[in-house]
């Protein structure tokens, strides 16, 4: 269960960290300094690549547990 909260603050970090990188991208773009926007932008990519990739582990690991739940559900003593 602490393993649950510490993967939902990890994601909930990443994508706060999203979209502060998105809004200095769209303020970079109004300044018309796009290289700048672009390297927000591709950070932004990072950040929801990261949260992506911790949301699937978690499933993966839920699905894993549920598995060993059923398992010994179905076993017999």
């Amino acid at each position: 269960m602490n393993n649950l909260k510490s993967c939902n603050a990890h994601i909930t970090e990443e994508l706060e960290r999203q979209v502060r990188l998105i809004q200095s991208a769209m303020k970079a773009v109004e300044e018309g300094e796009l290289e700048r926007a672009r390297l927000f932008s591709k950070s932004a990519q990072r950040s929801a690549d990261e949260a992506s990739s911790l949301l699937g582990a978690m499933i993966e690991d839920s699905a894993a547990s549920a598995t060993v739940v059923i398992r010994l559900d179905r076993k017999v003593f």
